[in-house]
């Protein structure tokens, strides 16, 4: 009994110490050469009305809904939805005509989040950066971790999306010339 009681105690001891170690904040920035235009990016990127098409958590999770959207194409825009259990919460902070720059909530962990378009040869450059961190106590450093691993694979699985979506559309154009 005494052993187990060492082990357990151990075993805290350790999670305790690598948290408290462990950073509690992340960035994240993904760059991807895109078939996107200028216009695409606008349409997809700058107005949420049409994130669902190509946001990770919108293509990834099927039961992803819309709850509730408001001036999706402005400063202050509103975008809420709900995938199972999940409820998250965007707000546009900042928008140009390449670029745009929200505050996130999912699970009750805030991300600030920046989009960036420049052009490069005919195509675009596409950044997506994402800063977040966890403060909860004892385990928030281990959990930070995990989160900024599964966010890098959604800024992945989002860009190529996104990539995708303008390569289709610039194939449709094609075939309709």
């Amino acid at each position: 009994m005494r052993y187990l009681i060492r082990t357990l105690f151990s075993i805290v001891l350790v999670i305790a110490i690598t948290s408290a170690l462990l950073p509690n904040r992340y960035t994240i920035e993904k760059t991807i050469t895109s078939h996107c235009q200028q216009p695409q990016f606008q349409s997809w990127v700058l107005d949420l009305a049409n994130w669902y098409l190509w946001t990770p958590w919108a293509t990834y999770e099927k039961t992803w809904q819309e709850l509730e959207l408001a001036n999706s194409n402005k400063i202050g825009a509103y975008l809420k939805w709900q995938s199972g259990e999940r409820i998250g919460e965007m707000t546009v902070t900042a928008i140009s005509h390449n670029s745009i720059s929200y505050t996130s909530i999912i699970d009750h962990h805030t991300n600030i989040g920046h989009f960036v378009a420049k052009p490069f040869a005919n195509k675009l450059q596409i950044s997506w950066a994402i800063e977040g961190g966890i403060n909860t106590p004892l385990v928030g450093s281990l959990l930070t971790q995990y989160h900024k691993y599964k966010m890098q694979d959604a800024i992945d699985l989002g860009l190529r999306n996104l990539n995708s979506l303008c390569k289709s559309q610039k194939m449709e154009q094609q075939d309709a010339n």
